[in-house]
Formats: structure tokens, C-alpha cells, sequence
């Protein structure tokens, strides 16, 4: 290797990592000289989020998770947490929760008579606020920390949300 190529070759390598402590150390996103802030936050210790549930109609009252996309198509899981976390952050949330739970129970029977699902008849539906623990493995994944009812209605014949 000529002297010349061996002095290029230092520079590039002086040029790529100086740029890259550079961005680093001014926390500037100049690319490709970036910092990564999207890996630069510390997570925190617990994760928080909404869940729908229903509540069966016969029987002992038993809550199950409306996770399953048949439940309440088009809605999926992701689609119904944005939706109802964007109506719980409203200046007055009541009015639509009732009735975005309302349509969500409705969907729901309607599917379930139509036979589009084998889900049990429901006495309502309940909006929880969950939060876990973070650990590793997730073992608590069935357990969380924290259950906080939000929201809860009934079917129009029960009235007692």
C-alpha cells in the first residue's frame, strides 16, 4: 500500500468516527452521523395500557379479553386501544366511551348471532385501564400489577352500568 492510499484511508476512518462522536456528543442528528435517540431513552419500569372485555350473560359473571379479531372486525386489539385512548383523553370522555362501547357490544352480539364467532352472549362490556410490572420472560404476562375499571355498559336490558 502507497503512502498516499494508507494517509486516505486514516482520513476516511478520522472523518466517519470523528463525525460520529461529534453527533454524539452535541446529541445532533446530522446523518449519517446520528446519535440513534430512538435507542437513547430509558425505558421504564412499567407498561400501561387499555383492554375491552366482556362480561358473559349466563351463569356466574365471568370477564374474558376481546382480543380476537372475529369478536369486533374490522376493529383489531391495536385499533380499539388507539381509538378508545383517544376518546379517554377528550375534555368530556363519558358521552363517547358510552357509546363507542355501546357500537363495540353491539358488533359484538350481532357477530355472535350472524355465527360469524363462538363467543359466549355477553352482559357487557367493561373498559380496564392494565399495568405491569416489567420483568423478564414476562411471567407476569396473565397477572398485571394493576386493574383500574374505566368504563363500564350493559346491555339495554340489564341497566346496571
Amino acid at each position: 500500500m502507497t503512502r498516499v492510499r494508507a494517509w486516505l484511508a486514516h482520513a476516511v476512518i478520522a472523518v466517519v468516527a470523528g463525525g460520529g462522536l461529534l453527533a454524539i456528543a452535541t446529541d445532533d442528528e446530522r446523518w449519517p452521523f446520528s446519535p440513534y435517540a430512538m435507542y437513547s431513552w430509558i425505558r421504564p419500569a412499567s407498561y400501561t395500557t387499555n383492554a375491552l372485555v366482556g362480561v358473559t350473560a349466563e351463569g356466574p359473571q365471568h370477564e374474558f379479553p376481546l382480543f380476537a379479531e372475529e369478536y369486533l372486525h374490522p376493529f383489531d386489539a391495536a385499533r380499539l386501544r388507539d381509538v378508545l385512548g383517544h376518546l379517554m383523553r377528550r375534555q368530556r370522555p363519558a358521552p363517547a366511551l358510552r357509546q363507542a362501547l355501546r357500537d363495540c357490544l353491539r358488533r359484538y352480539e350481532r357477530r355472535r348471532r350472524a355465527g360469524l364467532h363462538d363467543g359466549p352472549a355477553l352482559r357487557g362490556i367493561r373498559l380496564y385501564r392494565l399495568t405491569w410490572e416489567l420483568v423478564p420472560g414476562a411471567s407476569n404476562l396473565e397477572r398485571p400489577e394493576g386493574k383500574e375499571l374505566i368504563f363500564e355498559v350493559a346491555r339495554p336490558s340489564d341497566r346496571r352500568a
